[in-house]
This record gives structure tokens, sequence and C-alpha cells, in this order.
């Protein structure tokens, strides 16, 4: 920066000012060295400070760029804390417009909290939280980041419990399904696919668009997907067959042998709700599900 061609030289020249004040310095380097106190153990390499002309520049453990902290551990704790609040906050905010007495309704806290406090929260997790995935192999940092998923479902389910009013040993899985609200993982990976997306369909004078054309190239994750037209006479060619009588039914099973069969109904008796589903493979029984509502 300070050479005969650097930019300060540039700045000069084009009457340009630097905010040195403004410089953040952060040594990212994992590298470990003996402890001289004690030859067994290892401890960080030593950190120097910096310094461009008459500006002193020190040395920090954490640095913020465009709204994203970043630590010299590259952990991304800080970054999961400070999102972790953001949510925190929001639903304080949110615990104020809901009061029972003279709050506004709880379909707008609803769309308060989807449309204000997830995009706060989830601002940037492309960079610290990975997809959540079951690939049979355990990453360097999953139980970190999983943990700050689990940490993050939490604001979820206080937001959830403060539109329903519902008590606080309800089951999450039956708040989501009564506010229509993913499960908070998926969200994660919701947003992470709407973010694929946008870097998929930049247009090739972008700056992102060889990089982003690179490593989907590499990492063969792009697909493509023909155009299919249909025109409006179009039938499908897929029968449907509905039989009332019991007996017929009965007998149109039994003289029709294909590969796979599924079976699936559902009924109401006492109160409860139930539903079950069978799966044959060529005559014989390969699964069968089955599930019980009510109290």
């Amino acid at each position: 920066m300070q050479w005969s061609r650097g930019v300060f030289n540039w700045a000069k020249i084009d009457n340009c000012k630097f905010g040195m004040e403004k410089f953040q310095l952060l040594d990212a380097s994992k590298k470990l060295i003996p402890n001289p106190l004690n030859p067994r153990r290892r401890i960080p390499q030593p950190q120097q400070t910096l310094t461009l002309g008459k500006q002193h520049i020190p040395l920090k453990e954490t640095a913020q760029f465009l709204g994203v902290l970043v630590d010299n551990k590259l952990n991304w704790k800080v970054q999961c804390a400070a999102t972790l609040a953001k949510g925190q906050d929001w639903l304080i905010q949110f615990r104020g417009l809901a009061c029972a007495s003279h709050g506004i309704n709880t379909k707008y806290i609803w769309q308060l909290y989807l449309s204000i406090a997830v995009p706060h929260m989830l601002y940037t997790t492309g960079i610290f939280l990975t997809p959540q995935q079951n690939i049979g192999k355990r990453a360097k940092n999953s139980h970190n980041k999983q943990a700050a998923i689990n940490k993050l479902a939490s604001i979820q389910r206080r937001a959830a419990i403060m539109i329903t009013g519902a008590m606080k040993t309800m089951a999450m899985d039956i708040l989501e399904v009564m506010e229509n609200l993913l499960p908070f993982h998926l969200l994660v990976n919701k947003h992470h696919h709407c973010a694929a997306i946008c870097l998929a369909t930049l247009p090739n004078s972008h700056p992102l668009h060889k990089p982003v054309a690179n490593a989907a190239e590499s990492r063969q994750i792009s697909q493509t997907i023909n155009t299919v037209c249909f025109n409006t006479r179009w039938k499908p060619g897929i029968t449907t067959e509905v039989i009332t009588r019991t007996d017929k039914a009965i007998e149109t099973i039994q003289n029709d042998n294909p590969d796979v069969k599924v079976f699936k109904g559902g009924s109401g008796m006492d109160g409860k709700i139930g539903a079950t589903a069978i799966l044959y493979r060529n005559g014989r029984l390969k699964t069968k599900l089955q599930h019980q509502l009510g109290p």
C-alpha cells in the first residue's frame, strides 16, 4: 500500500482519502507453536499489530464487515451469538405489541415474525450455518452449528407460543403445524436454497457469475431441466377407476397383479383419528405405516 504505485499514491493523485481509523486487523491463523513453559503443550502463534504511515492499527479478535462478525478462529461463535441476540430483541418488541389487553391481533404477530425477525436472524447464515443433511459423515464443526440452530429454533418456539397463546409445555411440532411454520432447520435450508438460486441465475456480466459457474462445475451440483409444454387437450396416461362395491373392489385387486400395490385409509372412532398405509411389492408385504391422533 505504501510503495510508489500503491493505494496511497493512487489516492493522492485522484484526490481521495481513506478512513484509516476504520481499518481493522484480524489474524485468522491457526498455527500453534510449542509452549516455552511446557513443551508438551502448544499455544497460538504470537500476533503482531500493523502500522500504515502514521496510523497504528491494533490487532482484534473479532472484526465486523458488512454486518458479519468474523473471529480469528473462524468458528463463528460470535456471529451466532449476535444472531441469537437479534432474534431475542425482536421477540421482546413483539411481546410488547401482543399485549392481551390492548395489543394487536396475533395474525399480525405471525406476519411480523416471518417478515422481520426471520430475515434478520437468517442474514448471512449461508456463511456460518451449513445445510442440515444426513450424509452419513459428521462434519468437523457440525456439533457447534447444530447447537446454534437449536438455539435459534428456541426463538421460533417462543414466537409460536406467543402467537397461539399455548402452554409452554406444548410440543413444538404441533405449534408449527398450527401456525404453518417450517421447522427451523428446514427454514435455514430454504434460505440457503433461495440464495443458491440467486447465485445460479446471475447474468454473464455479473462479477460473481464465473466463480459460481466454476464452483458448480467442480462440485457437479448444476442440472439442466428441459422445458415441458402441453396443450390444453393433453390428458395423462393414467386411468382412474372408482369402485363403490366392496366385493367388486376385492375381486379387482385379486385379478390385478402389478409390481407395486399401495393401500391407504383413515377413520375416526372414540374421538380419535387414525391413518395407515401399506406397501406390497410383487405380492409381498414390504412396509406399513400407521399413526393415531387423539387425547
